[in-house]
C-alpha cells in the first residue's frame, strides 16, 4: 500500500465497490416502502398465461399420415416399389407352405417314378420361390432404406430450419439444451424410418400373408384353416406385447439417456479437474447411476418379455394340437384325407410363422413414437418472431431508415421468467447519428434493450413499445431491418472457418476485396495476407510461448508438420482480435444502426485500446448505442443514459450528468480505478 501503485489501486477499487454497495442497500431500504407497491403492481401485469413457447411432447399425437405426406411427396415411386417388395415377402410364406405340402404328398407316394418327378419339381419350383423371395426381400429392404435415408434428410433440413427460425424464448427452456437439440436433429430423425418401416412395411407384409394363407387354406379345408387362424390373433398379441416394451424408449429412459450423455460430455471436457481432484471413480459412479433405470427396466423388460414368449409358443402349439385332433375326427368320419390336412396345416403354419416375423418389426414402434413427438413438439411450436425473408413479405421495408430509435414506456419481463420484471416503464430516444451509451451496474436492464432492439425477444402488446423512425419495430421486415443493425458483443462467435469466410458473414454478396477493406479498417490485417487469408481459424486459446520457442528452435521440424497438414489451421486467435475481425464483419455489413454490448469488457488494457479505435472508427456518423464497463470510453457520448433496477433514472451528457453528481457521478469515480 506504501508504494501507492497497482496492487493499492485494485485496493482502493475494492474498498470503492464495497461503499457503492453500502451506499445503493441504504437508498434502497429508504425507498423500500414506496417501491414495494409499485413493483407489485408492475409484477401483477406480467402474471398472465404467456404465448406458447413451446409444446409439450405429451401432447402430440402420432400421425403416420404426416411423415408419408413428406415421403410420398418427392419419393412415391420408390414408396410403391417398397410395398410391392412387402406384399411379395407376405405372400411367399403361405405359397412356401403350400408347395411344401404338395412336395410331402408327393413325396409319400407308393410309386418311385411319381416320387421322383414330384420331387424334381418341387425342387426347381423351391428354387425359383427362393430367387423370388430373395428379389423381393432386397426389394423391399433396399427400398425401405432408401426411403428412410431421404426421410432422415427431410427431417433434419426442416428440424435445422426451425431451429434457426424459433424465437430465443425458445432456447431459454432448460429442457432445450444443445445436448437435447442435437439429439432430436441426429438420432429421432433416424427412429422416423422405423415408424415408416414398422406401420407400413410390416402392416402390408403381414396384412398380404394373412389374406392369402386365409384364401389357400379355405380353399383347402376351411375347417382346420379357421381353427388354427383362431389361434394367430393370440400368438401376434404375445409378440406385439413382447417387442412393444419400452427397452429404455420412454419418456424415463430418454431422460437419463440425456442426462448420461451430459455427465459424459462434462468428464470428457473437464478431465483435467477430475484429474486434480482424483475424482475418477466417482465419474464412473454417477454416469452409472443414472444409467440404473435402465437397468432396472431391461430386468422388468425381460422378465415380462419370457413370459409372453411362453405364452406364444403354448399358442402355437395349443394350435397344433386343436387342429390335430380335429383332423382326426374329421379323418375317421371320412370328410377329409390326410393330404387336405397337410395341405392346410402347412399354409397355416407357415402363413403364422410369416406373419409373427413380420410383427417382429414392430420392435422399435416405441422408440419412433416417442421420435416423432419430440420432433413435432418442436416442429409445431409458432416461431413468435419470424426472422426468414419469406416470412416479412408485406411489411414495411428498412432498407432507407435513418436510425432514430424510441422506447416508450417500455416493460418488460423474460417469458421463461414472468414474475421478473427488466424494464420498467423505460421511455428514451436517440436521434439519427447520435453515439449514446447505456450504463448502469448488473442486472438494470442494458443488454435487455440490445436484445429488444435486435427483436431477439419482443415488448408485449400494452406493454410500451419500440419505435424506429416513428414506425413500431414490429411493422417491419425483420430480414431486412437486420441488416441494417450492426451488433458487436462482449463475446463475439468465430465460425471455424477462414478468416476470409468469418468476414464476409456481414455481407454475403460481398467480393474478397471488401472484407480485406473491412478488415483494414477494423485493423486485423495480420490474417489477411496471401498465405493465411483462406486458412480455417482455430478459436481456441494462443500458443505459449515455450511451445513457439521449441518450433522455432527447430523450423524444419515445423516445416514438416505443417506439410503433413492438408488445410491447416491458423494459430489460435486471442480475445482482441476476435473483436476486431467482428468489428471487420461490422465494417463490411455498413449497418445504419449500431449496437455495442460492452465489446472490450473482457480485454485487457492494451488489446481495449485497440479495439475501442475500431469502435470509435465504426461508430462514426451512425447511430449507436454502447454499453461500456469502463466510462471513460463513453465520455464523449452524445447522450448518456443511465439504468438502475430496470429504471431510467438519469440522462444527458458527460458534463451534464457529472454537475449532478448522483449515480453517474458515483459509477464514474470509482470505474477505471485499479
Amino acid at each position: 500500500m506504501q508504494l501507492n501503485g497497482y496492487y493499492a489501486g485494485l485496493v482502493r477499487s475494492q474498498l470503492a465497490q464495497d461503499e457503492i454497495e453500502t451506499k445503493e442497500e441504504l437508498e434502497m431500504q429508504t425507498k423500500k416502502s414506496s417501491l414495494k407497491r409499485r413493483n407489485t403492481d408492475e409484477e401483477v401485469q406480467f402474471q398472465r398465461k404467456d404465448e406458447e413457447i413451446f409444446i409439450e411432447e405429451e401432447t402430440v399425437k402420432v400421425n403416420p399420415c404426416r411423415i408419408l405426406n413428406e415421403v410420398t411427396r418427392d419419393h412415391c415411386g420408390v414408396l410403391v416399389l417398397a410395398v410391392i417388395g412387402a406384399v411379395g415377402v407376405g405372400c411367399s410364406q403361405p405359397l412356401n407352405g403350400l408347395i411344401m405340402a404338395h412336395a410331402m404328398n408327393g413325396l409319400n407316394s407308393m410309386y418311385q417314378t411319381i416320387r421322383y418327378d414330384k420331387g424334381l419339381k418341387f425342387a426347381m419350383i423351391f428354387l425359383a420361390m427362393a430367387f423370388l423371395q430373395g428379389v423381393f426381400n432386397f426389394l423391399m429392404i433396399w427400398m425401405f432404406t432408401r426411403v428412410g435415408v431421404a426421410l432422415a434428410r427431410i427431417y433434419r433440413k426442416k428440424v435445422l430450419k426451425k431451429y434457426l427460425q424459433l424465437h430465443m424464448s425458445f432456447y431459454d427452456i432448460t429442457k432445450n439444451a444443445p445436448g437435447a437439440l442435437l439429439t432430436r436433429l441426429s438420432i429421432d430423425t433416424m427412429q422416423l424410418n422405423n415408424l415408416v418401416y414398422s406401420i407400413l412395411g410390416s402392416t402390408v407384409q403381414c396384412g398380404a400373408t394373412f389374406v392369402l394363407g386365409m384364401i389357400l387354406g379355405c380353399i383347402y379345408e376351411y375347417r382346420l384353416t379357421l381353427i388354427m387362424f383362431c389361434f394367430v390373433p393370440f400368438i401376434a398379441l404375445t409378440i406385439i406385447i413382447r417387442r412393444g416394451l419400452n427397452r429404455g424408449s420412454g419418456k424415463m429412459g430418454v431422460k437419463a439417456n440425456v442426462e448420461a450423455g451430459g455427465i459424459l460430455s462434462e468428464c470428457v471436457t473437464n478431465t483435467k479437474t477430475i484429474y486434480s481432484f482424483n475424482f475418477q471413480n466417482e465419474a464412473v459412479r454417477m454416469y452409472m447411476g443414472v444409467l440404473e433405470y435402465h437397468r432396472r427396466q431391461f430386468l422388468r423388460d425381460s422378465i415380462i418379455a419370457g413370459i409372453f414368449i411362453g405364452i406364444g409358443q403354448f399358442c402355437i402349439f395349443g394350435g397344433n394340437a386343436a387342429v390335430m385332433a380335429a383332423a382326426k375326427h374329421y379323418i375317421l368320419n371320412g370328410e377329409i384325407d390326410s393330404e387336405d390336412m397337410g395341405l392346410s396345416m402347412n399354409i397355416v403354419l407357415t402363413s403364422a410363422g410369416g406373419i409373427g416375423n413380420g410383427l417382429a418389426q414392430l420392435g422399435d414402434l416405441k422408440k419412433a413414437n416417442v421420435a416423432f413427438r419430440s420432433l413435432y413438439s418442436t416442429l409445431d411450436t409458432p416461431s413468435l418472431i419470424n426472422p426468414f425473408k419469406h416470412d416479412n413479405e408485406g411489411k414495411i421495408s428498412a432498407k432507407n431508415i435513418r436510425g432514430q430509435i424510441e422506447l416508450r414506456h417500455v416493460y418488460f419481463a423474460y417469458p421463461t421468467r414472468p414474475e421478473q420484471v427488466i424494464l420498467k416503464d423505460v421511455s428514451l430516444t436517440v436521434m439519427p447519428g447520435q453515439q449514446v451509451a447505456l450504463v448502469g451496474y448488473s442486472g438494470s436492464g442494458k443488454s435487455t434493450i440490445i436484445q429488444l432492439l435486435t427483436r431477439f425477444y419482443d415488448v408485449e402488446d400494452g406493454k410500451g413499445e419500440i419505435l424506429i423512425d416513428g414506425i413500431n419495430i414490429k411493422d417491419y421486415n425483420l430480414y431486412e431491418l437486420r441488416k441494417k443493425i450492426g451488433l458487436v458483443s462482449q463475446e463475439p462467435v468465430l465460425f471455424k472457418r477462414s478468416v476470409l469466410e468469418n468476414v464476409r458473414y456481414g455481407n454475403l454478396n460481398a467480393t474478397d476485396e471488401q472484407c480485406i477493406e473491412a478488415a483494414r479498417q477494423a485493423n486485423i490485417m495480420k490474417f489477411f495476407t496471401k498465405e493465411k487469408m483462406n486458412q480455417v481459424i482455430d478459436t481456441g486459446k494462443k500458443e505459449d510461448k515455450g511451445y513457439k520457442k521449441k518450433k522455432q528452435d527447430d523450423p524444419s521440424k515445423e516445416k514438416g508438420e505443417e506439410e503433413q497438414k492438408v488445410g491447416a489451421k491458423e494459430d489460435p486467435v486471442s480475445g482482441g482480435e476476435k473483436q476486431r475481425l467482428a468489428i471487420a464483419r461490422a465494417f463490411l455489413k455498413d449497418p445504419t444502426i449500431l449496437l455495442l454490448d460492452e465489446a472490450t469488457s473482457a480485454l485487457d488494457k492494451d488489446s481495449e485500446k485497440l479495439v475501442q479505435a475500431s469502435l470509435d472508427k465504426l461508430s462514426a456518423n451512425r447511430t449507436s448505442i454502447a454499453i461500456a464497463h469502463r466510462l471513460s470510453t463513453i465520455e464523449g457520448c452524445d447522450q448518456i443514459f443511465v439504468l438502475e433496477n430496470g429504471r431510467l433514472v438519469e440522462q444527458g451528457t458527460h458534463e451534464q450528468l457529472m454537475q449532478l453528481k448522483n449515480k453517474y457521478y458515483t459509477l464514474h469515480k470509482y470505474s477505471d480505478m485499479g
